[in-house]
């Protein structure tokens, strides 16, 4: 037997083992979506617009885990003096959401639970599917994520190419978003555009997550089916793009209308 293979087993298992007497934990992330104004100062990474940057905690335990990015309580507003000048200023979000976005992976029972916003980020519904397996391709690139060595993995995913760095010393299946499936956490993610990227900024393991945080906090009764809210989705996006156009031709113009990303397509 291969002594490489051997020893990478051993260490899985001591991990596992030692994890298994404290079995909950919570990673931090920094969560970055792509709008639709270009970036000014440029991104260091090269990606052409602004981002909205929010903090997404991981919770997870053997048998679930749970994702909750929490809305910014401020937006940011550019206005453009009369020379050219932009000035950006954060006021109150009228519509701002205590609890966000929310994604509660059952493994016990194959499926996950999202709360989830409409194109227009304002109003929240529910969504259930299958937990569907992810087709990680696992490479042999490297590198450091705070104290934990990484292997970077990649997968199509939702309609987008995901690129993922995760550690085995974390042995559990999980990650942000609705990511998972390799054998060690998830502490970084990006979309191979950059549209979207999950950046470690603190875990805790062992910790004491209260039961609370692995409830979801609607009853099941009330969820859209996924094929339903891509539908209902696109329909409002349609409707959207129809009225802006009436208002544009009512008023002798033309609108060129620019959605922000999507994480799911």
């Amino acid at each position: 037997m291969n002594i490489r293979f051997v020893l990478t087993l051993l260490v899985f298992c001591l991990n596992f083992s030692l994890f298994s007497q404290n079995n909950e934990g919570y990673i931090k992330y920094t969560a970055y979506s792509g709008k639709s104004s270009v970036a000014s100062p440029p991104n260091e990474n090269g990606y052409p617009y602004e981002y909205i940057i929010q903090e997404g905690t991981l919770y997870f335990n053997p048998k679930s885990s749970v994702y909750q990015q929490l809305q910014n309580k401020y937006v940011t507003r550019v206005q453009t003096d009369s020379d050219g000048n932009y000035e950006k200023t954060e006021v109150p979000r009228d519509n701002w959401d205590p609890i966000g976005w929310v994604y509660l992976k059952d493994k016990s029972n194959n499926y996950i639970l999202s709360r989830v916003t409409y194109f227009n980020r304002s109003s929240y519904v529910n969504v259930k599917e299958d937990l569907e397996k992810i087709s990680w391709n696992i490479t042999n690139e490297k590198k450091n994520i705070g104290d934990y060595n990484c292997t970077k993995a990649t997968a199509t995913y939702k309609g987008r190419n995901w690129v993922v760095w995760f550690t085995p010393k974390i042995p559990f299946q999980v990650g942000p978003w609705k990511l998972y499936g390799l054998p060690g956490a998830i502490l970084e993610a990006y979309s191979e555009n950059l549209d979207f990227m999950f950046k470690l900024k603190e875990l805790k393991i062992p910790a004491e997550i209260p039961s609370e945080k692995f409830e979801f906090p609607v009853e099941e009764e009330n969820m859209l089916s996924l094929e339903e809210y891509l539908k209902t989705n696109q329909q409002k996006k349609d409707k959207y793009l129809k009225y802006m156009e009436t208002v544009a031709r009512e008023n002798d113009g033309s609108v060129n209308i620019k959605f922000y990303p999507e994480i799911e397509k």
